[in-house]
């Protein structure tokens, strides 16, 4: 039978309208959804860079803990992350500063069980930082350069795959060049070096603007400097260690030597 208007139309609304209007609802949750994960996944690699360097020297029962107390703070990540992407706008502000918070908290669970490391745990954090903001420069200028209908997503799903990219050469060069600072101590001469890449972490940060999560050409470069000029240190910093303590030894050799012939 042939359906008349009223079947059609309920209190004035159209049915085709009404499912529409429903396909499109389930389109921007699942959207909202999908950046949830790729937000989540994206600390992953962030966090094992973060962790990397000091996984070989802790006891066995204290690596358990931290990444016990890790998850803990990822479901936590999870929860609220979709609480709020299921109830509110994604918006720049809001997303930038949910992850510094979370990067914070990790640097946290990382400080809290290396505490007789800290100086490593601080330089470690300023350059891994440094690199995962290279790369959201990075992806930001992409989506300026190539807008989209929903830039935060591709936005997150771009920034996903440099860090899937980049992980492997940055855990190498990372692990390679921290190993060197664990030993330090506090009072130490090389005890104010992660003083360095946390000035340039710092200038990174607020070298593109809160509200914002695109970047302009003179943004990218300033991102691109600030991250080799951090990978130029960390290496200069990690060679300058190996060869005084190379110079140590064997000077401690020779005393040795010395004591052995005088005797």
């Amino acid at each position: 039978r042939e359906t008349t208007g009223y079947e059609k139309s309920i209190c004035g609304v159209s049915l085709d309208d009404g499912e529409k209007t429903l396909r499109e609802n389930e389109k921007r949750m699942m959207d909202k959804i999908l950046i949830t994960i790729l937000y989540i996944v994206s600390f992953i690699p962030a966090a094992r860079l973060l962790y990397y360097p000091f996984e070989r020297v802790m006891t066995p029962k204290s690596r358990r803990c931290m990444y016990f107390v890790m998850l803990g703070v990822f479901l936590i990540l999870g929860v609220w992350s979709y609480f709020w992407f299921s109830h509110f706008e994604v918006d720049d502000v809001f997303y930038k500063v949910n992850s510094g918070f979370f990067y914070l908290l990790l640097f946290g669970v990382l400080l809290f069980f290396n505490k007789e490391r800290h100086v490593a745990v601080l330089f470690n954090f300023g350059i891994v930082g440094i690199c995962i903001m290279t790369l959201s420069g990075i992806a930001a200028f992409v989506v300026d350069t190539f807008p989209m209908k929903y830039s935060m997503l591709e936005l997150a799903i771009i920034y996903f795959a440099l860090v899937a990219i980049f992980y492997l050469p940055f855990r190498w060069f990372i692990g390679r060049n921290t190993e060197t600072l664990l030993p330090i101590r506090k009072g130490s001469e090389w005890s104010d070096i992660w003083i360095l890449p946390f000035s340039i972490l710092i200038v990174s940060v607020f070298s593109a603007p809160l509200e914002n999560h695109k970047a302009t050409l003179f943004e990218l470069i300033c991102r691109l400097m600030c991250g080799v000029f951090a990978m130029f240190i960390c290496y200069y910093l990690s060679h300058s260690r190996e060869v005084q303590l190379e110079k140590q030894r064997i000077m401690s050799v020779l005393e040795d030597q010395k004591e052995y012939y005088e005797e």
